[in-house]
């Protein structure tokens, strides 16, 4: 089983959930599972739903910038990846 606690405090978890959000409405990825507050036990605390985002546009925030969250964007590419993960990223 994996354990996974909750964010530091409520304004961490605000400012994850509006990433999420942000991700979504600009179309950054397609969000495979999560993007949500806990609910139920857990409601009270800080929690964040561990979540997947795929198909994630290179030069979208959600590819570029840390959330310091349970976020994972996956991004895809031809060929080789490089630093970074992208493609043609290497380092000579």
């Amino acid at each position: 089983s994996t354990f996974m606690g909750p964010v530091v405090n409520d304004a961490a978890c605000t400012r994850i959930l509006s990433v999420i959000e942000g991700a979504k409405s600009s179309g950054a990825g397609r969000l495979l599972t999560g993007g949500t507050r806990l609910g139920g036990d857990l409601a009270r605390g800080y929690f964040v739903a561990p979540t997947v985002f795929v198909d994630v546009a290179h030069g979208s925030g959600l590819a570029t910038d840390e959330g310091f969250g349970p976020v994972l964007s996956a991004h895809t590419g031809p060929g080789m990846l490089g630093v970074g993960g992208l493609p043609g990223s290497f380092l000579e």
